[in-house]
């Protein structure tokens, strides 16, 4: 770093010797002059006063950092003359570095802008294909029916914990089978945005295949506690995905007039996640077995390790 009068400068070294003559010679305002010269390390460690007399100083560079290091000059030393190989002064100069700088600028810009551009498409696609997805933060919950269903596969009641995961948002629709299938198997054809239905597990096996074929990305169905989990708002007793009040959180028997409804129209549990009460039944990974409960691990359980069916949770609009 050079420094007089309030002048500053900070030059850029090598380990190896230059000598640019076409760096020329820049009149500073200050009386300074910058010209170039032999340069090495062992006598300056980047710029140096070469004559106290007459306040010049070094410039040294690569060639291809000539205009790096006359921009530095330019910009940092105040230079009003620049007298360099086909350069008829400072004016010249400054405006060839901006130039340049303007159109490293620009490129810079029109990367930035086409980073955001395939950012912003790719999420669109994900949202597309994939559905939106909520960011379920892992916990301890009592697992089980602990409200007196009576159901005997879902005893005794007993504690689970889960790490972190992603679950969609809304039921996969006909649209995204559709968008990644090729093809809509669901009998209630009413439009893009109903919940698909009418697939077995193995069906769902196939789509995820594809899906994340097409996205890039590791999608899976959620084990058993996952998803209890997560219709639970995140482990809390609740008898219905989002609260007691079964008419505002799902479509079954009683509210559904004998048909599915477009996802997403009853009111979200507590993490933001729709219809995982009723509407349609959900296929979770895990095998079922009717006493699993029982020697259930505590710590991200993922069901039997066979068996001869699968397990739907939640319900659907005929229940």
């Amino acid at each position: 770093t050079y420094s007089e009068k309030g002048v500053s400068v900070l030059i850029p070294w090598r380990d190896v010797s230059f000598f640019l003559p076409e760096y020329g010679r820049a009149q500073l305002k200050n009386g300074h002059t910058v010209e170039s010269s032999n340069l090495n390390r062992g006598s300056c460690p980047g710029a140096r006063i070469k004559d106290m007399r007459k306040r010049k100083i070094l410039i040294a560079g690569y060639e291809g950092e000539k205009g790096e290091a006359v921009e530095i000059a330019l910009s940092r030393m105040e230079v009003i003359s620049f007298d360099g190989k086909g350069l008829e002064d400072g004016r010249a100069m400054r405006e060839e570095l901006v130039r340049i700088r303007g159109e490293q600028d620009r490129r810079a810009e029109e990367e930035e802008a086409k980073k955001r551009a395939d950012a912003e498409a790719s999420k669109k696609f994900h949202e597309r294909v994939a559905g939106e997805f909520v960011f379920v933060k892992g916990g301890c919950y009592q697992m089980g029916d602990a409200f007196g269903g009576r159901r005997l596969d879902e005893l005794p009641v007993h504690e689970v914990c889960v790490d972190d995961f992603y679950l969609g948002k809304y039921e996969v629709t006909q649209g995204q089978w559709q968008g990644v299938m090729g093809h809509n198997p669901a009998y209630h054809k009413n439009g893009d945005e109903y919940p698909v239905e009418q697939v077995n597990w193995n069906d769902v096996q196939g789509f995820i295949r594809k899906l994340n074929d097409k996205t890039g990305q590791s999608y899976r169905l959620p084990t058993e506690a996952e998803w209890e989990y997560a219709a639970r708002s995140g482990g809390k007793p609740e008898k219905y995905s989002g609260g007691d009040a079964v008419d505002a959180v799902a479509w079954y028997q009683s509210t559904s007039g004998g048909k599915t409804h477009p996802a997403g129209t009853k009111a979200p549990n507590g993490l933001g996640i729709h219809d995982m009460s009723g509407n349609v039944w959900e296929w979770v990974q895990d095998w079922y077995g009717s006493s699993y409960y029982s020697g259930s691990p505590r710590d991200n359980p993922k069901g039997p390790s066979s068996g001869t069916h699968r397990v739907a949770r939640g319900g659907g609009w005929s229940a």
